[in-house]
C-alpha cells in the first residue's frame, strides 16, 4: 500500500525557486529497499535501455549479454552461493555487462542524449513502482501549486547508478513534452549534495541541499 510506505512528513519550498518542493526522508525503509532491488534486478534489463547497451562490446570484453545484472551484482559483491572469494572468481577478461560500467537506465520513453529528445518509437513499459511513486509526489506538487488539474501519468524515467566518486554536471530538464507537469526526482543511498541553481551556471543564488 503506497499510503503506508509514504511518510507524510514535512514538505519544503524555497521562495527564490517557485515550483520547487523538497520532501526529505519521505519514503519508508521498505519502499526504498524495494525500489533499490528493482533498480538492480529489473530496471537495468531489457526491454529497458542502459548506457552499456549503447556501446557494442570491445574485442577484449567477454560478451555476457545473457547474464542478468542482478546475478552480476551479487557476483561482483561476493554474494554468490559458494565460498569462493571475489578475487578467485575474477575473470581473465572484463565482462561487457557489469555494474562497474553501469551508470544509467531508461524506462518508458527512452531519452536520446545525442538528439536531446524523446522519440515515439523508442520506449518500453513504465514499471509500476516508480510510476506510482512519481504520481503520488506529482499530484502533491500540483495541489500545492493550486492546480485544478491534478491528473498525472509518468511516461519516462531515468535511473542513475552512482558509485562513491560519481558526480552529475549542472543541467536543466528543459526538453520535456509537458512543462505544466512536475518532474519527480527520488534520491536513495549515500548522502550527497544537490545544487539548485538558475537558468545558467552563473545565476545566483545557488542553494546546496543535502539529500
Amino acid at each position: 500500500d503506497m499510503d503506508t510506505d509514504y511518510d507524510r512528513g514535512p514538505l519544503y519550498g524555497l521562495k527564490d525557486f517557485p515550483g520547487f518542493l523538497y520532501a526529505p526522508q519521505s519514503l519508508s525503509d521498505s519502499l526504498q529497499t524495494q525500489l533499490a532491488y528493482e533498480a538492480v534486478s529489473q530496471y537495468c534489463e531489457a526491454p529497458h535501455l542502459t548506457n552499456i547497451d549503447s556501446v557494442p562490446p570491445k574485442d577484449s570484453e567477454e560478451r555476457n549479454t545473457n547474464e542478468s545484472m542482478w546475478n552480476l551484482w551479487k557476483e561482483e559483491n561476493g554474494c554468490g552461493n559458494d565460498k569462493t572469494t571475489l578475487d578467485q572468481k575474477k575473470p581473465s577478461r572484463r565482462k561487457y555487462r557489469s555494474f562497474r560500467k553501469l551508470s544509467w537506465a531508461t524506462m518508458g520513453y527512452h531519452y536520446d542524449w545525442t538528439s536531446r529528445a524523446y522519440h515515439e518509437d523508442a520506449k518500453s513499459t513504465m514499471p509500476e513502482m516508480p510510476e506510482k511513486v512519481a504520481e503520488l509526489f506529482a499530484k502533491t506538487s500540483l495541489r500545492v501549486e493550486g492546480s485544478k488539474q491534478v491528473r498525472y501519468t509518468a511516461s519516462a524515467c531515468i535511473v542513475n547508478f552512482y558509485n562513491k566518486s560519481s558526480i552529475m554536471g549542472g543541467h536543466r530538464d528543459d526538453l520535456e513534452l509537458a512543462f505544466d507537469k512536475p518532474i519527480v526526482s527520488i534520491s536513495m543511498g549515500r548522502p550527497a549534495v544537490f545544487l539548485l541553481g538558475g537558468k545558467t551556471k552563473d545565476c545566483s543564488p545557488i542553494v546546496p541541499i543535502l539529500i
